[in-house]
This record gives structure tokens, sequence and C-alpha cells, in this order.
């Protein structure tokens, strides 16, 4: 597990952003945070709400809390529900930076409420990838975002996404067919 795991690992279980957000459900970690592909400060989560509750409420009163609490710098609100903007998942996104006094640095934490059989498919995905990832998968992908992140501070948008799909699933290995793939998904790089 690398450095950047712990130290996610750490903020997840010291800050009090976490806590917030399961007082109104179950929280689900996804994306590099979950496959174990970090390469920079970035937690991708999504909320399985309690019965009966509305979306954009919990999201509200979540908002609330976070805003009046220290180190949040930025929040910021999507409905890619009723707005959607493919490939983006459809739901909710409330996005925030929080400062961890531990590394001295902001962390950027994506939290997504989706419909519930939207979550479960997503939920399904994720451990796909998960399961079907070898250790020459991995260190594959980790080659490609850590060169990102170095050219650009973070891989670009939806990049790890279908970077997964084409090392796992397509069982692309050479440079060329991997950006091929990339880019006919409309990710630049």
């Amino acid at each position: 597990m690398s450095d950047l795991h712990h130290k996610a690992d750490k903020f997840i279980q010291t800050a009090p952003y976490c806590e917030i957000i399961r007082t109104h459900g179950h929280l689900y970690f996804t994306g590099s945070y979950f496959l174990k592909t970090m390469t920079w400060h970035d937690i991708d989560m999504q909320l399985s709400l309690n019965q009966d509750q509305e979306a954009r409420e919990v999201l509200g009163t979540i908002s609330a809390a976070l805003i009046k609490g220290k180190g949040i710098k930025k929040l910021k609100y999507i409905d890619f529900l009723n707005y959607p903007r493919p490939p983006m998942t459809s739901g909710f996104c409330v996005s925030f930076t929080a400062f961890d006094e531990a590394i001295k640095d902001f962390w950027k934490i994506d939290l997504w409420v989706l419909e519930p059989s939207l979550l479960q498919e997503n939920q399904k995905f994720m451990h796909h990838l998960k399961e079907r990832m070898t250790p020459e998968h991995h260190t594959l992908i980790m080659a490609f975002k850590n060169e990102w992140t170095t050219l650009y501070g973070r891989p670009p948008k939806m990049a790890s996404y279908y970077l997964y799909q084409a090392v796992i699933f397509e069982n692309l290995k050479e440079r060329q067919q991997i950006e091929t793939y990339l880019r006919s998904r409309g990710v630049e790089i």
C-alpha cells in the first residue's frame, strides 16, 4: 500500500468529515482510493441514504455542517441527475477541499448520492475491477497515473476510469494502444 493511501486512511479515520456524512447513511469509498491506485490527494465517496431521505436535502445538511467546521476551503454542489454531462455518473455530487493537518495540505473529496440501482451497479463495477486487477495491471496503471500526475498535477478528467478498462478489460499493454483507447473515449491527454 502506498504512502499516499496510508495518509488517506489516517485522514478518513481522524477527520470529522466522514462522521458527519455517515450520520445520513452508509458511506462507500470508490475510485482510486478503493482500487489502491492513488497518485494525488483525491478521495471519491458514495453515500447510500437512510430510508425516506431526499438526496438534495441531505446534501444541503451535510454541506452546512461541513462549512461550519474548520478546514473546508471550497465546496461545490453539482446536479448531474437533472443536468447530465456524460460520461459523468447520473446523480448528485458535493465536491469539497478539506485541510489535513497531518500532511499540511488539502484533500479533494467528491461525495456522490446516486439512485440505489445505480449505486449498486457502480459498486459491482468497482469490485469487478478490483477482482480482475493483477499486479501487472496495477504496475502499468500506476505508471500512467504517476506520469500524468507529474505532468498535470493529477490525471486528466475521466482518464483513470478509462485507463482501468483499457488495461484490465481490454488487456492493452502498449502505450500507443492505451492512449488511442483513451482518446476514443474523449480523454484529452
